[in-house]
């Protein structure tokens, strides 16, 4: 008896749960008797052939074995079809086929439950110390994990908590399929019934690996291996062509005709290359690389799609369906059934092997019996070599809970047990869901889509054991290798490694865009196994990673419309969010998972802010940040490939109504639109607010676009000095005028007002407009959009009704559009900003206007210009980029008009001009017509002034005060005394003024003989007296009319040692000024006394007393009536001693109600009656 640790035969259980086969049987009934008592062809079978084999099995012999070794935990159950058992119970022998050799093993995979990771620092979850009071806890001190997956019924159902152990469910049973090759006699023993290494796997041809070649080779006259592409790390293989004979048994579509690498049978094909190295040791590096380079088999170096997949898959199943009984079938990972492809083999260990160290020793440790997947070499022999690693595939060929139509992709299913009942916070959430399934069925083994090829899945590692799967595999597919699928089949990536039965780390990836900009993206979720709080479970996290780093754009799409984005490229800095929430729904009008669109939002609830940089069409940069939606090809693509119009047309309406596609632009200078001078378009962008629409004719269906732009104009704040955002939309600017936006219709305009800037435009002119647009040529714009983009202007929808010249001639009414312009001119207005190298330049240029005659408020104005009468601005701000300070300079004038009063006056100009410069003075100039100023009708008598007040009198001012808010030109003549004997006139002095205002003002024009406060003095002998005279007015008439007239005596004495004077004198004064309400006026009569007395230069009594009595005239309901009338009486009385001095001075005044004035309260209540009223109150 062998020693515990050495190789020996274990005991093995080995029996047959039947003891009499069907031969007997059918012996008794007869061959047809047994073929109608055979199953009917099953639904699952592909072709006759399979019916005819099933038939066969069931005709044949069966012996089921149990292998059961507790050392080592050894349980099969070895199911030999065509075999009986030998009479001396020690073998098997050979009846009739098939020859099978079905192993089943226990379930290999176990689904458990996952939590959800919801973000925070390395994808931990959040604590929640409220939870705590919900929760049946162990450990009351611990912390509570919420933020996940599975909740107690009894729990508040608005937290998600952790509740561990996690549940689990368990897969169904493994078997492996084997052609034992007709082998005569199998020895029943553990090393003879373990040795699978000389059978043949059995699969599902979905499972095979096929030769395939691309269509180009078939229709060539001459096959060229250097069409036929290799796996990246495979070189291909170099072979000679060989001519086949021309005979009926070519299986070849053209006989003799010289091909590379026929379509024979696989194994041919095989043993027709180079063996692999004999040597059963490991190759080193070099020698890999030469047994890749020169004896890799032939079958597997093509992975090109062709015409012969598609007759390969003509002639075997094509689809995914259930797999046959007697096929291999391995359900790992729960609910998808795997199968590995005909070159596949088994390595595992026959007898116990015990620990070296152990050996010898009474103890024995035995590592867990497995078999592992390996492959075979060109002889058919288990390689060993690693050399065909790249053909140590399988492919996944039906999932319980799928559909077998690719097109019809299963909703989510959260229950383990595919009845759909588990929902909300009972949803059971593990590595893998049946639309995973269902993409990893279809995308590894339908050979039946058209235009697509599937893919084998890499296998790492593969071992079948007692307690179930190691399992390390990977699939990888490029997004051009599932364009015709990916409205359904969208899984990019699927990487399982489970150890015993459990997964340790599965990762899926699907396919999707970034709306609105299109990008492509992936979206990844990984179930990974963690230790946290003292268990180590399967965590669940969610993130997005960008896979397309910049898109281009177009600014019209292919239908020649406008696509108004002012982008030609937008690049997504975020390589991947972190991790992130599970997925909520974006709409919920789209039927679909919840991770199909949505916004990637953080643990906090709010959206993961993506970090762009887009390029204007100017090529400059601009970074914001702004989140995204993550929109799968599920619902971007209906089944025909097409974009799905009806998902994205519901995905557009959702986003453009909601607040995350407003993005701050933080001021940026961008683009708008395409330039033809550096700067003309660029403008400072404070915020966009971006949409998408549905494009037919560009990837992904949708393409980005903008809703509205709050943008400065600059050259409004810099002309103006206002600054607030214009809401505008984007216009398609190819058109005459440059119109690039147009006003937003859900925002008001935006007025440019120059009454506070005239300054910028001559003082006179105030162009005020409302901005309805900006242009490229003309900068902001106003108007109708159509007018300007045709280089039209209406007058009277351009200006404001403020837009005045000289504050109240309307501009919209004296100018007239014309197309007959001087070159360099234009009927439209430009204001906008040019950027040079030394400065950025804001220009308000205006040429083009001629002007026209008009009458104002039934022709109490008249504006009446010349055939030659012309209006021009040049208003250039320049703001220099280096240390030079910045400079305006203004060239503005309007010439050859007259403006007729009323009838009373006519004003006539030759030019009223306004010039400014970086390093002149500021030169107004008013240079008026022979004569200037020509009085008419009852005014007519103050022409004989005309010959006093010269006609260029103000081209060349005698004053000029200019302030913040004006200009005011004067000219003042004084002229000498005049004194013929007792008659004396002296104080005589002619004056006029013309004031600009700078602030919206009218012209003012005055004109005075004397003034108030220098009158004329007028005497005779004793008599005497004086006065002025002074005439206000504007364009609309009269403003202020003041004039003054006194008269008196005066007499004086001298005698030596006293001297005296006394004088009286009355006068008249009358003031009328025109208010908003009609008009005021004011008439006040006085009487005025002085004395003075003075005794030898050293006593001086002074005495004045006046009296005077004021109406004040008002219109009061229409009417002129005396408002107010108060007199005044005041004595001063002054002594002058030596150096003293002292003034003494009364003064009463009392006031009279005017007829259209209310009475006071004291005229209405004696004090009496007010007394009663407030003792009755009293308390």
């Amino acid at each position: 008896m062998k020693k515990p640790g050495q190789n020996q035969d274990q005991p093995t259980t080995a029996h047959t749960p039947q003891s009499k086969t069907r031969r007997k049987l059918l012996k008794l009934l007869g061959l047809g008797t047994g073929i109608g008592a055979a199953p009917s062809i099953a639904g699952n079978t592909n072709n006759l052939a399979d019916a005819l084999f099933e038939t066969a099995g069931f005709l044949s012999d069966k012996t089921v074995l149990i292998l059961y070794r507790p050392q080592d935990l050894l349980e099969l159950k070895l199911t030999f079809t065509g075999y009986k058992k030998s009479s001396d119970n020690k073998s098997l022998v050979k009846t009739a086929g098939p020859f099978l050799l079905l192993v089943e093993f226990q379930p290999q995979s176990i689904a458990e439950q996952a939590w959800e990771e919801t973000g925070g620092e390395e994808g931990q979850a959040n604590l929640d110390e409220a939870a705590k009071k919900d929760l049946k806890w162990n450990n009351p001190n611990e912390p509570v994990l919420t933020g996940m997956i599975i909740g107690n019924p009894n729990i508040n159902p608005g937290i998600k908590s952790i509740i561990p152990p996690a549940k689990t469910y368990i897969s169904g049973k493994t078997r492996l399929v084997f052609d034992t090759k007709g082998k005569d006699n199998i020895t029943l023993s553990p090393s003879s019934l373990l040795d699978w290494s000389n059978f043949q796997m059995v699969v599902n041809k979905r499972a095979t690996c096929t030769p395939v070649f691309s269509v180009e080779d078939i229709r060539t006259p001459i096959y060229d291996n250097k069409n036929i592409i290799a796996p990246k790390n495979i070189e291909p293989i170099k072979t000679e062509p060989v001519t086949l004979p021309n005979n009926n048994n070519n299986n070849n579509p053209n006989p003799g005709r010289r091909i590379t690498n026929p379509p024979v049978n696989s194994r041919d094909t095989l043993r027709r290359q180079v063996e692999l190295n004999r040597n059963t040791r490991a190759a080193g590096r070099d020698e890999a690389n030469t047994i890749a380079k020169n004896e890799l088999p032939i079958a597997v170096v093509k992975d090109d799609a062709g015409l012969l997949a598609n007759i390969s898959a003509f002639l075997n199943s094509n689809k995914p369906a259930p797999i046959g009984e007697n096929e291999t079938s391995i359900e790992a990972p729960y609910r998808l059934f795997l199968s590995p492809n005909q070159f596949a083999a088994w390595k595992q260990e026959a007898l116990l092997q015990n620990r070296p160290d152990l050996q010898g020793t009474q103890f024995s440790t035995y590592e867990l019996w497995h078999t592992r997947l390996a492959s075979t070499n060109c002889r058919g022999t288990l390689d060993n070599s690693r050399a065909t690693k790249g053909i140590k595939t399988i492919r996944a060929l039906w999932g319980t809970d799928i559909n077998g139509d690719w097109t019809q992709k299963p909703e989510r299913d959260y229950s383990p047990d595919g009845k759909m009942d588990f929902v909300g916070l009972n949803k059971f959430i593990t590595s893998l869901y049946n639309d995973d399934r269902h993409c990893i069925v279809h995308q590894t083994s339908n050979f039946g889509i058209t235009g697509f090829t599937p893919k084998p899945i890499q296998v790492n590692n593969l071992m079948l054991s007692t307690l179930g799967a190691w399992l390390d595999a990977i699939v990888e597919f490029k997004r051009p290798e599932l364009k015709n699928v990916l409205s359904d089949l969208n899984m990019l990536k699927w990487k399982h490694i489970a150890t015993l039965a459990r997964d340790h780390y599965v990762e899926v990836v699907y396919a999707g865009n970034m709306y609105p900009f299109g990008h492509e993206a992936a979206l990844v979720r990984i179930t990974e196994r963690k230790p946290k709080n003292g268990f180590a479970g399967n965590w669940q996290r969610y993130f997005v990673a960008i896979t397309e780093e910049e898109k281009k754009y177009n600014p019209v799409n292919k239908e020649n419309k406008h696509n108004a984005f002012p982008f030609s490229t937008i690049k997504i800095i975020t390589a991947a969010t972190p991790t992130i929430k599970s997925p909520s729904k974006f709409t919920s009008a789209i039927i679909g998972n919840n991770d199909h669109q949505f916004v990637p939002t953080m643990a906090n609830g709010k959206p993961f802010v993506f970090k762009l940089v887009g390029y204007d069409f100017d090529g400059g940069d601009v970074s914001f940040e702004m989140p995204l939606v993550f929109v799968s090809t599920n619902v971007s693509l209906n089944d025909s490939q097409a974009f799905h119009e009806g998902n994205i047309n519901k995905l557009n309406s959702a986003y453009n109504n909601n607040p995350i596609g407003k993005v701050s632009f933080r001021n940026q200078q961008m683009a708008l639109a395409r330039s033809t001078k550096p700067g003309e378009t660029h403008y400072e962008t404070a915020s966009v607010i971006f949409n998408g629409r549905f494009d037919k004719n560009e990837s992904p269906g949708f393409i980005p676009s903008t809703e509205s732009l709050d943008v400065f104009v600059s050259a409004v704040e810099n002309i103006t000095g206002q600054r607030k955002p214009l809401k505008i939309q984007l216009e398609d600017d190819r058109n005459a005028g440059g119109v690039i936006a147009k006003l937003h219709p859900s925002t008001s305009k935006m007025a440019v007002n120059f009454n506070g800037s005239g300054n910028k435009t001559g003082g006179s002119l105030s162009p005020n407009f409302s901005i309805t647009g900006l242009s490229r040529t003309y900068g902001a714009i106003s108007g109708k959009i159509e007018d300007v983009k045709n280089k039209l202007m209406d007058p009277a929808s351009f200006f404001d009704t403020s837009a005045k010249l000289f504050g109240i001639i309307p501009l919209s009414s004296i100018i007239k559009a014309t197309t007959d312009l001087l070159a360099g001119e234009s009927p439209i207005p430009t204001l906008k900003n040019i950027e040079t190298d030394e400065a950025r330049i804001t220009q308000y240029t205006w040429k083009g206007a001629k002007l026209v005659k008009q009458d104002f408020f039934g022709k109490m104005l008249t504006f009446d210009p010349a055939n030659d009468a012309r209006l021009i601005i040049e208003t250039s701000l320049y703001r220099y980029k280096g240390n030079k300070p910045n400079a305006l300079i203004v060239d503005s004038s309007i010439s050859g008009f007259d403006i007729i009063l009323a009838g009373l006056a006519k004003v006539g100009f030759k030019k009223v001009g306004f010039k400014t410069g970086a390093n002149t003075k500021t030169d107004f100039t008013v240079d008026m017509k022979n004569p200037a100023l020509e009085f008419l009708g009852p005014l007519t008598f103050i022409n004989i002034l005309q010959k006093y007040i010269p006609a260029d009198g103000f081209s060349d001012p005698p004053f000029l005060d200019i302030t913040t808010s004006g200009i005011t030109s004067g000219y003042t003549l004084a002229l000498p005394d005049v004194q013929l004997g007792a008659f004396t006139l002296r104080n005589i002095n002619l004056g006029a003024s013309v004031s600009l205002s700078f602030t919206g003002g009218p012209l003012i024009m005055r004109f005075n003989f004397c003034e108030k406060h220098q009158p004329f003095q007028l005497t005779v002998s004793a008599l005497g007296g004086g006065g002025f005279l002074a005439l206000e007015f504007d364009v609309k008439g009269l403003r202020t009319l003041e004039a003054a007239l006194e008269f008196g005596a005066a007499a004086s004495i001298n005698l030596g040692v006293a001297s005296g004077a006394v004088s009286i004198m009355g006068g008249v004064y009358f003031k009328i000024t025109k208010t908003e309400e009609g008009k005021e006026i004011t008439i006040e009569g006085y009487v005025r006394i002085n004395g003075a007395l003075s005794v030898l230069g050293l006593i001086t009594v002074s005495l004045e007393f006046l009296l005077s009595l004021t109406a004040n005239l008002e219109t009061v309901n229409g009417k002129d009536k005396v408002t107010k009338v108060w007199g005044k009486a005041t004595l001063k009385i002054k002594i002058e001693i030596f150096f003293f001095s002292k003034t003494v001075k009364l003064e009463t005044s009392r006031e009279f109600a005017g007829a259209g004035a209310d009475p006071t309260f004291t005229m209405l209540v004696s004090e009496k009656d007010w007394l009663e009223y407030c003792d009755t109150f009293a308390a």
